[in-house]
């Protein structure tokens, strides 16, 4: 019967069988000519140059060289060491080998044979033993073995964690018997067994899960040995562990600073800082530098499959879903069974539209690891997205079993049983979904699904009616006879502060961007502070930086409340849109963007007024050729114009370019100053007032009104037609959408009038002038209806039925003003 090993003893057994392969002379340990062996037998599609061999072992027998016994080389416990700190990877060097794992049952010791006793002689004086030096455990100072094996005996004295057996449970005794052997060390000599003992303590402590206790001992390191580059990195765990990110990514750039000095004496190490550091900046949501360290690692190690798993994952959060593919593809060809690459590629895939082998990769990661929760969720978004419903409701309750608080999975199963006409199922699933967020986007999903069961529609006719930006209706043509798409003559506003319809539906498409990228939180006057050559290591002429520096610009512009999820997000947006507009060639690794260019293009889009973002932009286009700051000075014609019409492109794709007239300008005027600025601007970037008005009012709650043509709640503007008095939605009026029995599609068109009335629209910006309005009708009615001694009303019938009317004017026009 074979003895069953949990996941530590079959990696120890797997170190195990590594070392004795290449322990050729069977002395216990590996020599250079062993560890250059090994080294080049677990890569065997590198060809290593001598030096390159060289590096390594210079750099393993200097970082370890606790565990180096003099004419004998690494130990066992050396070679472990390497692994656990991540400087190579057990299964894949084990695969690499053709090694099978075998542990035999364990038989019977053989008898010993018995050896006849020497015959007898003479006594003789007997010689002194020979002094024999105690064993020191793979470490340099005998005092080190004591601290370790006093520190694994309070270790052992700890009860476990119920979730991780590995790990140990802290005390206050514990903290103060390890911060007493801490103490103790301090009297070691020389200043080297200092340093090996807190080395050696503290990845004892990380080993058990006590990172807090395993802390001060690597402090104490780089303390005492400011270049120690192994140091820093394990403190960089330390504070990650801890959730301390800041703290792990100084660590992480002393560990790469230190590294500087000799980087070939530290090439099997630098490789993992690299990785690490990404990880560190990942988790705070900077995924433009995550890149840049990714990069760094795979040209440091080409082998570093993780490395490049990691960065095809970073640049798919970015959008740059080729440069992802090629990423992932190179992590597979060094780990065909890497699960998570197969899932990430799956994604990729996905997004570029190549669903057959998008699926193929979620299947493969599957066969993988059927129990993957990234995978079978992704891969139910594919499902859903290709109109495989009941295969995606499959997946997702997949997902649930395995996560029952994935409240995207909630969502999106909700969504998939909707499009598969499960209506009421989609109803119970929304609800939940909403418990376990509150999210008020849920909650008016969950009231317009009601809403609908009411009044017993269908919900192919419910998902005809839900706003989208999907084509244009036909004049006069309905969906379900509920609604008719009006011809642009047939609609006017009330007055001249109300939004044209095709204007609004250009600003609401702005103002969705504005809050994706969450530019409305940034104060615009915070972009002058930026508008100074010290902030940057920028190009004496167009200021060109890399793009991870726009991404920590962006972190220390947004708000410090932002969650990394959510600034990933933002980065994502502005960098399919507005980055990729203003850099430079050279490759995502080598690309540079135009500072001043990418102010001046996000100011358009920062909080505060009109005027003061045009200024801001108009002084970022300034700075950007170095010429005077302030109101007074003036930029070069072409810069403006080629600003303007590089705003049109990124905010307003498909509007047609500018005039050619425009673009030359006057004859013998190559400069402009502020206030022809600005007109260019208003000319060409009309919406900016709109999109101004939409800021302050898009989350006005309209005292539960519903748009009475896609029946949700209105939550913006809302827009009344001032005879037939039906409201709207700020997004079915810029679709020129109205009810048809109030437009002229229908039999039950009130009025009586021809299908070609002109339609006339109130806008009302708060949820009061609804207030307002009845308080309005019910003052002028009684206005109107005097009653006389005998009970008659003055001014008779018909003055009292035209109060109505009149007073719903009125209020609409004074609501009109206030707007």
């Amino acid at each position: 019967m074979a003895v069953e090993l949990d996941a530590d003893a079959v990696r120890h057994a797997k170190v195990k069988m590594i070392f004795h392969k290449f322990d050729h002379n069977k002395d216990g340990g590996l020599d250079r000519s062993e560890m250059a062996g090994l080294v080049i037998a677990v890569n065997p599609k590198v060809k290593f140059k001598d030096e390159q061999i060289e590096a390594i072992l210079d750099e393993v027998f200097k970082t370890y060289g606790e565990y180096i016994t003099e004419g004998i080389g690494l130990s066992f416990e050396g070679l472990q060491q390497t692994y656990d700190d991540g400087a190579g990877d057990v299964d894949r060097d084990f695969e690499a080998l053709n090694l099978v794992l075998d542990i035999p049952t364990p038989a019977p010791l053989p008898a010993i044979p018995a050896v006849p006793e020497p015959p007898a002689e003479a006594p003789s004086e007997p010689e002194p033993p020979a002094p024999m030096e105690e064993d020191k455990g793979g470490f340099h100072y005998l005092s080190t073995k004591h601290m370790v094996e006093a520190l694994e005996s309070l270790i052992a004295q700890q009860p476990r964690a119920q979730d991780n057996p590995n790990n140990v449970l802290s005390s206050p005794a514990f903290t103060r018997a390890v911060a007493d052997l801490r103490t103790q060390s301090e009297s070691l000599l020389p200043v080297a067994a200092v340093v090996e003992a807190n080395m050696a303590m503290g990845r004892a402590l990380m080993k058990v899960g006590r990172t807090e206790e395993a802390k001060p001992s690597f402090v104490r390191v780089v303390e005492i040995e400011q270049q120690n580059v192994r140091a820093y990195f394990l403190l960089g765990n330390a504070h990650y562990s801890m959730g301390q990110l800041a703290q792990a990514r100084e660590a992480y750039s002393q560990s790469l600073e230190a590294g500087k000095a000799d980087p070939e004496a530290h090439a099997t190490i630098l490789p993992q800082v690299h990785v690490n550091l990404g990880i560190a900046m990942e988790a705070e949501g900077l995924l433009m530098n995550a890149c840049d360290h990714y990069r760094e690692a795979g040209m440091l190690n080409p082998h570093h499959h993780h490395a490049m798993k990691l960065l095809g994952s970073a640049l798919y959060g970015l959008g740059e879903y080729r440069e992802a593919e090629e990423a992932l593809q190179n992590a597979l060809y060094l780990d065909p069974k890497y699960a998570d690459a197969h899932c990430d590629l799956g994604s990729t895939l996905h997004a570029l539209g190549d669903d057959v082998r998008a699926g193929q990769a979620f299947e493969r990661a599957l066969s993988l690891a059927p129990d993957h929760v990234d995978a079978l969720y992704n891969y139910a978004g594919l499902l859903r997205d290709t109109g495989q419903f009941d295969a995606a409701v499959d997946t997702y309750s997949k997902v649930l079993e395995l996560s029952p608080g994935h409240w995207q999975a909630q969502l999106n199963r909700a969504v998939s049983l909707l499009g598969g006409g499960k209506g009421e199922a989609a109803q119970r699933e929304l609800e939940t979904a909403y418990k376990l967020t509150n999210r008020v986007e849920l909650y008016d999903a969950v009231k317009q699904l009601k809403r609908l069961y009411k009044e017993n529609k269908k919900m192919s006719s419910a998902l005809a009616k839900l706003p989208d930006r999907g084509g244009e209706g036909v004049e006069g043509g309905a969906v379900d006879g509920s609604f008719v798409v009006l011809d642009p003559a047939r609609m006017k506003g009330s007055g001249p502060t109300v939004c044209n319809p095709t204007e609004l539906a250009v600003a609401l498409d702005v103002r969705a961007y504005q809050r994706h990228t969450r530019l409305s939180k940034v104060p615009v006057t915070a972009l002058r502070a930026e508008l100074s050559e010290t902030n940057f290591e920028t190009a004496p002429r167009e200021r060109m930086v890399r793009k991870a520096a726009i991404e920590l610009l962006l972190r220390q512009l947004l708000p410090e409340a932002l969650p990394p999820e959510t600034f990933q997000q933002a980065v994502r947006a502005l960098n399919e849109k507005v980055i990729s507009a203003v850099e430079t060639g050279g490759g995502a690794a080598a690309a540079a963007v135009d500072l001043g260019l990418f102010l001046a293009i996000v100011a358009l889009l920062c909080d505060g007024a009109v005027p003061e973002r045009k200024l801001v932009a108009f002084e970022a286009l300034q700075w950007r050729r170095g010429r005077p700051e302030g109101t007074r000075g003036k930029i070069m014609r072409r810069d403006a114009v080629g600003f303007v019409q590089l705003v049109r492109e990124i905010y307003l794709p498909g509007q047609p370019p500018m005039p050619d007239e425009e673009k030359s300008g006057e004859e013998g005027v190559p400069d402009v100053g502020l206030e022809q600025f600005e007109t260019l601007v208003d000319d060409y970037f009309p919406i900016l007032y709109t999109l101004r008005k939409l800021e302050v009012y898009d989350r006005t709650r309209h005292l539960g009104m519903s748009c009475d043509v896609c029946r949700y709640a209105i939550v913006g503007l809302r827009y009344r037609e001032t005879k037939s008095r039906f409201d709207v939605c700020a997004t079915c009026y810029s679709e020129r959408k109205a009810p048809a029995k109030h437009a002229g599609g229908g039999s039950s068109f009130i009025g009586g009038s021809s299908r070609n009335r002109v339609l006339t629209f109130a806008e009302y910006v708060t949820g009061t002038d609804k207030v307002r309005e009845k308080f309005g009708l019910y003052g002028r009615t009684l206005a109107k209806t005097p009653t006389t001694r005998g009970g008659a009303t003055a001014g008779g019938g018909a003055a009292a039925a035209a109060a109505p009317e009149s007073g719903g004017g009125q209020a609409e026009t004074v609501a009109d003003e206030e707007a």
